[in-house]
């Protein structure tokens, strides 16, 4: 890899990575603000409508900021047009497997991490019962973070960084994604999920796919909450449903996957032959705003395991 090259590369992630921290750093502002001033006085739909506001300023208009201050053409990134359904169809529920495959690994790996003490402390939902707060709850957490995320993370991430090689684009953007969460539990999750959002929107070169399929993720997430607080369904035969559900949904992506096999080169990645991955990965890692980035979100993945640690030990000593 040329020095040319890769100045451009570093230049590049460091600009993505001080991105992601601003982004990062104005929602944990929101929150901390809020949380300061408006202490145990906030009712359901206001944390509701805090979390839009959060999601909205930290990802979507720190993102718009970036564009412009980087002089990036909005549409040479973000990507949304109509994909056939013969393309769109297997590949969105292979995407649609894997995630919620990986969901249902993470909710065993959380049982065992509860054992030592550490527990996934960012809750998708929070209880809703009344209509204006179901409604809100199904904005707040499955049409508002597909739409953001998406924007920020295989918009503007991963678009700028196909131009180094779409397999060095899908790892990191997809590291950067898991790595924001900031969460020991959900960041394994995120990864996969990224990876899975990132090939689709490669492969599709639309975002309308990924944003698809984060809905449902999220959606499948916030309508079981919905039903259990609002009592509308045994919670043993809500399960069973769920287990039946992804049981279907397995099938068909192993379906899916054998669809997609037969089509030529769906699964090759372009690359470049001037930057090799590992080469592309460790600059990119290296870079200020990358390196600033993820500090900040170690330090934050810490503060959730103290805490969950805290609470844990008061019932032991």
């Amino acid at each position: 890899m040329n020095s040319n090259t890769t100045e451009s590369l570093r230049k590049t992630s460091s600009g993505l990575g001080f991105m992601l921290f601003a982004a990062s750093l104005c929602m944990y502002a929101i929150s901390l603000i809020a949380g300061f001033l408006f202490y145990k006085k906030l009712d359901t739909t206001s944390l509701l409508l805090l979390d839009v506001l959060a999601s909205i300023v930290g990802l979507f208009i720190v993102g718009l900021l970036y564009c412009l201050f980087s002089k990036t053409n909005l549409g040479s990134v973000i990507k949304i047009k109509w994909v056939s359904l013969s393309l769109a169809a297997p590949l969105i529920m292979a995407a649609l497997t894997i995630s919620l495959t990986a969901d249902f690994l993470t909710d065993l790996l959380q049982n065992s991490f509860a054992v030592f003490g550490v527990e996934n402390n960012v809750n998708l939902s929070v209880e809703s019962k009344t209509l204006i707060e179901n409604i809100v709850n199904i904005i707040a957490v499955s049409v508002i973070p597909p739409l953001v995320e998406e924007f920020l993370f295989r918009g503007i991430v991963l678009g700028k960084l196909r131009i180094f090689g779409d397999a060095f684009a899908l790892f990191l953007s997809s590291a950067l994604f898991a790595i924001m969460h900031g969460n020991i539990i959900q960041i394994p999750f995120a990864f996969i999920v990224g990876l899975a959002l990132a090939f689709l929107t490669i492969k599709t070169n639309s975002l309308l796919p990924a944003i698809v399929v984060h809905f449902i993720v999220n959606f499948r997430s916030v309508i079981i909450s919905i039903l259990l607080d609002n009592n509308v369904i045994d919670e043993n035969i809500l399960n069973n449903i769920y287990l039946i559900c992804i049981f279907v949904i397995f099938v068909l992506g192993i379906i899916s996957a054998a669809v997609l096999s037969r089509k030529k080169n769906i699964i090759k990645l372009s690359s470049r032959d001037d930057i090799p991955f590992r080469e592309a990965v460790k600059s990119s890692m290296f870079s200020a705003g990358i390196l600033v980035f993820m500090i900040y979100s170690i330090l934050i993945t810490f503060q959730t395991i103290s805490i969950s640690w805290l609470d844990f030990s008061k019932y032991l000593f």
